[in-house]
């Protein structure tokens, strides 16, 4: 993600800082996976753009994004997608969803719908978010065996949620 970032920051101006944020919020409020990014372009003024067109500016990142295969993107304002995302379930103007219990008949239906919709005229930014599933570790503590070494189930509980999820500290 740092390459693309560069590559933007490099070769349209108009781009005056870059601000990224991978995977989950502390909240988890907006539930992501570890491989998705909201990046966020902070833009120069109007005035100074080379063309003073979103359309146009659209296009110049569009062009820097095509070197950089497989990465689905789309654009949009950070509150219209959260809008979206509240209302529908997804970032975008448009979206399919297709429901089924097996993640790889998903990702191959989702690919096809992808397909079909790109050569729509005016079809743009058109792209599929891979379900790759989530993975949970369940466990179960032995109560007994925690409590012969000096551990109560709170402190067990306490200490492996540390190490999944880390700690505020400070």
């Amino acid at each position: 993600d740092l390459r693309i970032q560069r590559a933007i920051l490099e070769r349209v101006p108009e781009v005056q800082r870059i601000v990224a944020r991978v995977g989950s919020d502390e909240l988890g409020l907006d539930p992501m996976g570890l491989n998705q990014t909201d990046t966020f372009l902070v833009l120069k003024p109007k005035v100074e753009w080379r063309e003073p067109d979103k359309a146009w500016l659209m296009d110049e990142l569009r062009k820097v994004l095509a070197d950089f295969p497989g990465v689905a993107y789309s654009f949009t304002q950070p509150i219209e997608m959260r809008v979206s995302e509240m209302i529908v379930g997804v970032r975008g103007d448009v979206a399919i969803k297709i429901f089924g219990p097996d993640l790889g008949t998903l990702n191959a239906l989702a690919q096809q719908v992808v397909d079909a919709v790109k050569p729509i005229p005016g079809a743009e930014d058109v792209f599929t978010v891979k379900n790759e599933g989530l993975q949970y570790y369940r466990i179960e503590i032995d109560r007994l065996a925690a409590g012969r070494l000096g551990f109560n189930v709170d402190e067990v509980q306490h200490a492996l949620r540390t190490q999944v999820e880390g700690r505020v500290l400070g």
